[in-house]
């Protein structure tokens, strides 16, 4: 169900024709079966689309595709819910279609919602109090724009008169709207207009909204006709193997009429279906397509335009190189501008934007010529090495274990913690040794070592552990005796002197425990493994250490780390996370419930990576030298 003559009607007919030809092309899919599209026009008209959707609901219907506006998909999704046959529209993008009013359906473009976070967050940004808003009055502008209400009450951003102007309109009504604020002198210094997406859905595809490290949407019909033959074929499978129907009651009561509604079924494997469309995992002409729990597309984001004249520009672009922030940027813009030449540039951001991708993998790129360098937290490790020059590490940091820990407190027995159970055994055994040591040198020649051979064991006893004090009654009279004897009283005060201290900082100071002791444990345990993924830690971990790769478990995000060690091994979670040291270290600064344990196992730095015989890496690393003496900071923070 399209619009015929609206801008996305056009563009989404051509795109579903494609792609019916696409399946029909390959006999597997549908095992010699042909797909016919049957398209009616609503003509943005809501009753049109109602009387269309019931018409097909005369005939064995399992899916509506359509360009339905957010006016035309409330009414539809009644049907669907009726029927239970899933309503997919890329047009509709009312925030109040919610999955729980209307279960079947499913927003295959971005809500207002989003956008409209988006635009607070830029009223918040310049730090405006009050803001007016113009919209249509129907369902697609009073509910964005009540979106938007809420957004802003977040931030205390009043909806009231004010210079600063959002329009959330259609086209057609907003163009009228700026013409008339232009006659008004509105367009001029001191006003600002923040126009939702249709502006620049009108002004030019290649400005509309897409996710973050994705393609644009088609500038031209033959370009989403050309990509629409992409990704795998997804096969739905029904429950018994057949598509079935059966008579809704509630239509059997009713008075028939003309409406044939006795024709009306309701779809049997409708839920299901739904369910796996909402499983979809692929990636679209506008980028990756997977859905959320309340039916939203997942991780949106938003390119800002300033509209000058008859074109725009991307808020946040130097001519020809995009603009990203970060350490790793900063110290690679400064140091460029010391070189005593130019080198012009352009950054290209690399990954999906979904998965840490693999550094290693981008450094084979520079080798297949796909990439000039490549700048970011590439560690410089031996199997990179082979392949490209790196310049001097900006940042030194080897890999450490993290793992959750618990706080100690004292207790009756908080006086034997200063050592270990192995530390005791040791000492008591080295106070014995001592004693029957002295003993053998004195017992002939001092009276005071001799008697029965229960007093002489009692005596060694004695003279041994009394030393810890300097309360020994017993004197040494040979010349090796007392040296033995002074020797062990200057290691009796080391072991004084540091089971004092330790003492004293259990007692005043935090002590933190946790059953990984560092990497030692992780080797003689089968406990699963995070790492980052993307990074050279798993290979490492692998190649290096032995582990098994089914114990690895790849993370994205801080947050990953979080919640897999706080579920721990034995939950579906992990026992420690290893991680270079700087990830490591920011990963702490807000998460007291984790620390680092044991020592840093590795030493590896941060480099930028450029060709082999590259004559940059030397001039590279003389400036990146230079940079962090200005910047009075070590490579290894």
């Amino acid at each position: 169900m399209l619009s015929f003559h609206s801008e996305i009607g056009k563009v989404g007919k051509v795109a579903l024709e494609a792609a019916v030809e696409d399946v029909n092309s390959d006999p597997a899919v549908l095992r010699g079966t042909k797909l016919r599209l049957t398209m009616h026009d609503i003509n943005y008209s809501g009753f049109m689309a109602m009387v269309e959707a019931l018409q097909f609901m005369e005939n064995d219907t399992v899916a509506i595709i359509g360009s339905l506006s957010s006016i035309t998909a409330h009414v539809i999704a009644h049907i669907a819910n009726e029927f239970q046959v899933p309503l997919l529209s890329f047009a509709a993008t009312d925030p109040t279609l919610s999955s729980l009013q209307y279960p079947f359906f499913v927003r295959t473009t971005l809500n207002d919602l989003y956008q409209m976070a988006a635009i607070a967050d830029i009223v918040e940004y310049f730090e405006w109090r009050e803001i007016i808003a113009i919209y249509v009055d129907d369902d697609y502008g009073r509910n964005g724009i009540a979106a938007l209400a809420d957004q802003l009450a977040k931030k205390t951003v009043a909806l009231t008169e004010s210079r600063i102007l959002v329009i959330h309109t259609t086209p057609a009504w907003g163009l009228d709207v700026l013409d008339v604020a232009q006659y008004l002198g509105m367009m001029g210094s001191g006003y600002v207009w923040i126009a939702t997406n249709w502006l620049l859905y009108h002004c030019g595809h290649e400005f509309t909204p897409s996710i973050r490290n994705s393609g644009k949407y088609p500038r031209t019909y033959h370009i989403a006709y050309v990509h629409a033959r992409f990704g795998d074929k997804e096969k739905l499978r029904f429950k018994g193997g057949n598509i079935s129907f059966s008579k809704d009651s509630k239509l059997s009561e009713l008075d028939r009429g003309s409406l044939h509604l006795d024709a009306m079924s309701i779809f049997n494997g409708g839920k299901l279906l739904c369910d796996n469309i909402l499983l979809a995992n692929l990636t679209g002409l506008t980028g990756p397509i997977r859905f959320a729990s309340d039916r939203s597309l997942l991780f949106p984001a938003y390119e800002v335009a300033n509209m000058i004249g008859p074109g725009a520009r991307t808020i946040g672009v130097v001519p020809g190189t995009d603009m990203f922030k970060g350490y790793c940027i900063d110290v690679f813009t400064a140091s460029l501008n010391l070189l005593p030449y130019a080198v012009p540039y352009k950054l290209i951001p690399f990954g999906d934007g979904l998965k840490n991708p693999s550094r290693t993998e981008l450094v084979c790129l520079i080798t297949a010529g796909v990439f000039d360098a490549a700048i970011g937290d590439i560690a410089i490790i031996t199997e990179r090495t082979k392949m490209v020059d790196f310049t001097q590490p900006y940042i030194e940091s080897g890999l450490v274990v993290v793992a959750p820990v618990k706080k100690l407190n004292s207790d009756a027995v908080a006086f034997l913690r200063p050592f270990s159970t192995n530390m005791w055994l040791v000492t008591c055994a080295f106070f014995l040794i001592v004693g029957v040591v002295v003993w053998i040198l004195e017992h002939r020649m001092n009276d005071e070592f001799r008697g029965p051979p229960r007093r002489q064991i009692v005596t060694i006893i004695w003279f041994s552990f009394s030393t810890l004090f300097k309360s020994h009654r017993e004197s040494t009279i040979s010349a090796l005796g007392r040296m033995v004897l002074v020797i062990w009283l200057f290691v009796v005060l080391i072991i004084n002197s540091s089971y004092t201290a330790s003492l004293t900082s259990i007692l005043t100071v935090l002590q933190l425990s946790s059953h990984v002791k560092g990497i030692e444990t992780l080797l003689t345990t089968n406990d699963p493994i995070g790492y980052q993924q993307g990074s050279f830690a798993g290979d490492y971990l692998i190649n290096e250490l032995g582990i098994h790769k089914s114990r690895l478990i790849p993370l994205n995000s801080p947050e990953d780390y979080a919640e897999a060690l706080r579920k721990g091994p034995k939950n579906g979670g992990v026992a420690a996370v290893v991680d270079q040291r700087a990830y490591i270290e920011l990963f702490l600064s807000t998460r007291c419930e984790f620390s680092i344990v044991g020592q840093e196992f590795t030493k590896n730095g941060w480099g930028f990576a450029f060709p082999r015989d590259s004559p940059l890496p030397v001039d590279m690393s003389t400036a990146i030298l230079k940079t962090i003496r200005r910047w009075g900071a070590p490579t290894n923070t």
